[in-house]
């Protein structure tokens, strides 16, 4: 946001250096998604139109250049990359078995849940825990995580209810978000306000804004 906002190149090279650090990261895909939802998201809302077309063309031109440059350092690398991300679109497109044993046991494990989601849809089926029976693996005979499995995780866990419940914290900061007078802004409360857009994005997939409140909780 610095870079944007000031127009100077070592906020985008600092930026591009923790950005390198969780790439690789397991769950590195949706992470990549996320950011640039939310990326896109903010630079739409903050540039005009033709601003907003012109910094897309130059920043897909750019990864277009550092991946030719990775595939010519690191071929397999990035074939294997690319391989991780055709098989997790194919799997939510498609529901079909793919070569990426991860994206496979998100798969099994949304089948495993769809059945109790049924028992239980408003409410949901709670949280398992590992002292009791084993937990989800010892109950069902199978690893299972419903944060694995992002709102169709939420849902099996505290149920359509639930999930209205706590998707209301992003409606309460999208309300105050909205309040902050222009005067106000800064690249601080950019961050903030786009951390928050990513949580959200994120958990579309993770079930973070259900699993972290519900983890602290227990503490």
């Amino acid at each position: 946001f610095l870079g944007f906002q000031r127009h100077r190149a070592k906020y985008f090279i600092a930026a591009a250096l923790l950005f390198v650090g969780v790439v690789d990261d397991a769950d590195g895909r949706a992470f990549l998604v996320s950011f640039a939802g939310t990326v896109l998201y903010f630079l739409y809302r903050r540039l005009s139109p033709g601003r907003f077309l012109t910094t897309v063309l130059k920043t897909c031109g750019a990864i277009v250049i550092v991946l030719g440059l990775g595939f010519a350092l690191n071929p397999d690398y990035v074939a294997r990359r690319a391989a991780d991300f055709t098989d997790a679109f194919k799997v939510a497109t498609t529901g079909a078995e793919v070569e990426d044993p991860s994206a496979n046991a998100r798969l099994i494990q949304t089948l495993m849940a769809l059945p109790y989601i049924q028992k239980h849809p408003l409410l949901g089926n709670g949280m398992i825990s590992n002292q009791w029976g084993g937990g989800n693996e010892g109950i069902l005979g199978q690893a299972f995580s419903p944060g694995d499995i992002g709102l169709i995780g939420a849902v099996y866990t505290v149920g359509v209810f639930g999930l209205l419940v706590f998707a209301y914290q992003f409606r309460f900061a999208q309300w105050a978000a909205r309040r902050l007078k222009f005067e106000m802004r800064s690249p601080l409360s950019d961050a903030a306000t786009g951390t928050l857009l990513f949580m959200a994005l994120g958990s579309l997939t993770t079930e973070a804004f259900v699993a972290d409140q519900i983890g602290r909780a227990h503490v």
